[in-house]
């Protein structure tokens, strides 16, 4: 009868749990300055931009633009904003970016930094200045058939013209100029 050996060995295994999430954007910038978004940027005197992630400000126009305070994930996060302009200012206690815009039309690009345990995630927006016109109410959807004439007047939406975010006066209507470019349209024309 053969005798059967058995040999035992014993293995102890240390499991290290790392995390291998990066640091990024807890409520990236595109849905704060979403006009739709929950989580939308607390805005004074500054308007969302549709083209862009970012505002419009008129020049020489006092603004505050509030993120939300857990924009980046993680615990003892660091805000910080560098390369500005000396018009504007950043406070990192309540995210917070503030100033007055210059006399001039300008865009720029502001950068909004967040740090976490040595690790630095960045987000761009943008700060638009310069005069702003915008319609009080959006034009209706136009449905038309083919072959058939569309008549659209425009008298009545232009009435509602706002400059920087107020009605035009009188005057400001009178001198009104609308241009109209139907390049890419052929099949459309505007009379004034």
């Amino acid at each position: 009868m053969a005798r059967l050996r058995v040999t035992t060995c014993v293995f102890n295994l240390l499991f290290s749990i790392i995390s291998t999430r990066a640091l990024g954007f807890n409520i990236p910038l595109a849905s704060q300055f979403s006009p739709e978004s929950s989580s939308a940027t607390h805005i004074s005197s500054a308007t969302l931009l549709s083209d862009a992630i970012g505002v419009s400000v008129p020049t020489r126009w006092s603004f505050s633009i509030g993120l939300q305070w857990d924009t980046c994930a993680g615990e003892r996060v660091a805000y910080s904003s560098a390369g500005q302009p000396t018009w504007l200012t950043f406070n990192p206690r309540d995210v917070t970016f503030y100033g007055t815009s210059p006399s001039v039309a300008m865009d720029i690009m502001v950068d909004l930094e967040c740090k976490v345990d040595g690790e630095t995630a960045v987000e761009q927006f943008l700060i638009r200045v310069g005069r702003t016109l915008t319609l009080e109410r959006a034009l209706p959807t136009l449905l038309v058939s083919p072959r058939n004439e569309v008549s659209y007047n425009l008298i009545m939406y232009l009435k509602s013209l706002m400059l920087d975010g107020k009605a035009l006066n009188a005057d400001a209507k009178q001198t009104l100029s609308v241009a109209v470019n139907l390049a890419d349209i052929p099949w459309l024309k505007y009379e004034a």
